[in-house]
């Protein structure tokens, strides 16, 4: 089959303003029939130019453009979100019979109730806002980000039985009683702990170190401030060897006061005067690096914080079958993350006000927070508080322009609903099939902010005080031990 066809002359085809026609491609998994030709035996497939020729084995050719790209596009489709909507059907059928009835075989209704039922209603809702012009501003590195809210419920329900055994309550006559039920109760149309401003704090605060560490800048002012302190803490390590004799000396007549005391002084040195320091040198190597090689660039850094945690709630007394109620148990694991993700233009070698002291932190914004560093025990009111933070972000000022800001939070909510009948006084359970509903629902946002938001001053929370809880309590113990001393190196942080 010759596949070659015929153009007419460039001015000709181009005058018309027609598509240049192209060449025929084919299935690779089906030889090409003609249109309107039935497939017969006779009808060999097209072989590929420059393929051996094979009778067991026929090379076909690849298939179009539009049908590959088609493919890519359903392998890189995205799994879908649990349906908005969770609409279902509960009921009640629980019925009973005498033994001894003046109509024998007679059905009685204890309870009969079913109707339709719509998981957080008002809140299985889509809210977006449409960019048409976004494939041009991501091109030309622009914001591009728009607000969007998704939420919804998933519903996965269970059937529970019972048949009961009792006397009735209207006279002294034995009944059987049969239930069969699915019942689940809506949750509410607004979830609390969907959101949560002191993780969204830690997930800004997080971007912002990373900021700070892209550029490489460094603080000066407080240790330059300590300097003079150093003098003191070198005394104390060259004493600390003989006052260790000392103290073994004293610790049968102290009662090991004295080893308790020497070992407070000497994590103290430690933890707030040889760490520090070498931690600032460390810092001040690489600051000095990164002004050498510093140079204008664009950055793009995520900032992240979670949490999650785990409620439970009890119902009683529910309606089921006649003498015997329902209890039930709701288990939920919640979860909630928070991320910014940000895109900077770094200004460090063509903006005309950035320069040395900028970088070294010689500038008179950064008098505040060195002022707060070398406070006596600002880092014990840093550890229950974003005070330090609040001043360093107040007072300070990257030289980076955003090009976007965007904030997502993520929650969802997994709930398991066990229910069982529970007998009433004189009723005996035959015998009954317990039930766990499933429930999950989830929330997503995204919320574009026009630049980056700041640090509040707030309290921590438990979780941020337990970070490094081992090394804060040593801290804490060892001032006791040494009767808070005010000794070198207690004002830094």
């Amino acid at each position: 089959m010759d596949d070659k066809l015929s153009l007419p002359k460039a001015p000709l085809w181009k005058k018309l303003k027609v598509k240049r026609p192209r060449k025929a491609w084919y299935n690779y998994k089906k030889p090409f029939f003609p249109p309107n030709a039935a497939p017969t035996k006779n009808v060999a497939a097209v072989r590929k130019p420059g393929s051996p020729k094979s009778n067991s084995a026929v090379a076909l050719r690849p298939a179009s453009r539009q049908v590959r790209s088609k493919l890519r596009e359903r392998k890189r489709k995205p799994k879908a979100w649990p349906t908005s909507a969770a609409t279902y059907f509960r009921y009640v059928r629980s019925t009973y019979t005498l033994d001894k009835d003046t109509v024998p075989g007679t059905v009685y209704t204890h309870a009969l109730s079913s109707n339709q039922v719509t998981y957080g209603s008002g809140t299985n809702t889509t809210t977006r806002a449409s960019n048409p012009l976004w494939r041009v501003q991501i091109a030309k590195k622009q914001d591009a980000s728009t607000a969007y809210f998704r939420s919804g419920h998933e519903v996965d329900q269970c059937v529970i039985t019972c048949e009961a055994l009792g006397l009735s309550q209207v006279a002294p006559l034995p009944y059987r009683s049969k239930c069969s039920m699915s019942w689940l109760d809506a949750y509410p149309s607004s979830y609390p702990g969907s959101t949560n401003s002191a993780i969204d704090q830690q997930a800004l605060l997080d971007l912002k170190r990373k900021l700070k560490k892209q550029i490489g800048s460094f603080d000066s002012l407080a240790p330059i401030g300590e300097l003079r302190e150093c003098r003191g803490l070198i005394r104390g390590l060259a004493n600390s060897a003989t006052g260790i004799v000392k103290t073994l000396v004293d610790i049968k007549k102290t009662r090991g006061g004295s080893a308790f005391k020497y070992a407070s002084e000497a994590w103290l040195n430690w933890s707030f005067g040889v760490k520090p320091m070498i931690s600032d040198v460390k810092k001040l190597a690489t600051a000095i690096a990164k002004f050498q090689q510093r140079s204008d660039r664009n950055i793009v850094i995520t900032g992240n914080a979670s949490t999650d945690w785990i409620s439970g709630q009890l119902g009683f007394g529910l309606t089921g079958a006649r003498g015997a109620s329902v209890n039930s148990r709701r288990s939920s694991h919640h979860t909630l993350s928070y991320r910014y993700t940000a895109s900077f233009n770094l200004l460090l070698s063509s903006a005309n006000n950035y320069g040395a002291a900028d970088h070294f932190g010689f500038d008179v914004p950064s008098l505040v927070p060195a002022a707060w560093e070398l406070m006596a025990f600002s880092w014990l009111l840093d550890y229950f508080s974003t005070m330090g933070d609040f001043l360093d972000d107040a007072f300070s000022s990257p030289s980076a322009n955003s090009v976007y800001v965007v904030q997502t939070r993520k929650y969802t909510m997994e709930s398991d609903i066990d229910q069982w009948f529970v007998p009433d006084s004189g009723t005996i359970i035959l015998n009954q099939t317990r039930g766990t509903h499933h429930v999950r629902y989830f929330e997503f946002q995204r919320t574009p902010f026009s630049a980056l938001p700041r640090i509040a001053v707030r309290f921590r929370t438990l979780d941020e005080i337990g970070k490094g809880g081992v090394n804060k309590l040593l801290n804490l113990v060892s001032l006791v031990g040494t009767g808070f001393s005010d000794r070198p190196g207690l004002k830094r942080r």
